[in-house]
């Protein structure tokens, strides 16, 4: 009876060590509590001077680092040098830090004005762009330094990832053939890939849509006759990009990463 009861102790300690883990203590919250308002005006000035007023910044908390792997109570916590929030611009809401010790920001509110720098080396008028994105091959978008503003200083930069661009354009691109095409970044976009496809027409329908799903579209082989860039996951009536969204032209240009030479596709309706 006795060894019952010591072992249902045992694991009553061990579920609330386990359940403890994992809450922040008291103090570690108020230091991280005091770093907000000691430094969220700074942080205000900070997104004002580098992003401009269209940029509100909202949800400012002080960062806690969680550096896991301990069962001591409070000991996997710390009140970091940096605040946390969000960033409202057009609608969209972005991650923003600000790190007070540098006064210094990260953020992933400008991978639009990097793209548009990319879409100008590829020779577009950004006025004609109707939407354009950027995300890593998993379509993720990171946080990042906030000086970083063109496609050559992501690359450089955050280098060891592979990059996809999507643009939409009401541009006629008909006369465009991209075979001068030429990487910003030459060895990290060569050695880990980079997806660029461009989607134009001068009456574009279901835009929304468009942006919706650009990441459903497979370009097929086009080599294979009647293979043409198609919607995953609508029924097959409904798939053909250029039906679906009234597109004139659809471009791919890729270095895949498990070989070194560029290729470029064209296509029109």
């Amino acid at each position: 009876m006795k060894k019952l009861s010591l072992l249902i102790g045992m694991a009553f300690a061990l579920i609330v060590i386990s359940f403890c883990s994992g809450c922040v203590p008291i103090s570690v919250k108020k230091e991280a509590e005091a770093n907000r308002i000691r430094y969220e005006d700074a942080f205000r000035r900070k997104v004002e001077a580098e992003l401009g007023r269209d940029y509100i910044l909202t949800d400012v908390q002080g960062r806690i680092m969680d550096f896991g792997g301990s069962s001591m109570f409070g000991s996997r916590y710390m009140a970091d040098y940096a605040l946390e929030g969000k960033v409202q611009h057009n609608g969209e809401v972005f991650d923003i830090e600000y790190y007070w010790l540098t006064d210094t920001m990260s953020t992933n509110a400008l991978y639009k004005e990097i793209a548009e720098d990319y879409a100008a080396n590829l020779g577009l008028n950004k006025d004609k762009i109707l939407f354009i994105d950027l995300n890593d091959s998993e379509y993720r978008s990171f946080i990042i330094d906030s000086n970083i503003r063109t496609a050559s200083e992501l690359f450089e930069i955050c280098s060891g990832f592979g990059w996809r661009v999507v643009i939409v354009t009401e541009e006629d691109i008909s006369d465009k053939n991209f075979d001068d095409f030429e990487p910003r970044c030459h060895e990290n976009e060569i050695t880990f890939g980079i997806t660029i496809n461009i989607y134009s027409s001068d009456n574009i329908t279901n835009l929304d849509d468009l942006k919706a799903r650009y990441k459903d579209i497979r370009w097929a082989d086009p080599d294979i006759v009647g293979h043409k860039p198609y919607v995953s996951y609508v029924p097959d009536a409904e798939s053909d990009i250029f039906d679906r969204y009234n597109l004139k032209s659809a471009v791919y240009i890729g270095y895949p990463a498990e070989h070194r030479q560029v290729e470029i596709i064209k296509l029109t309706a």
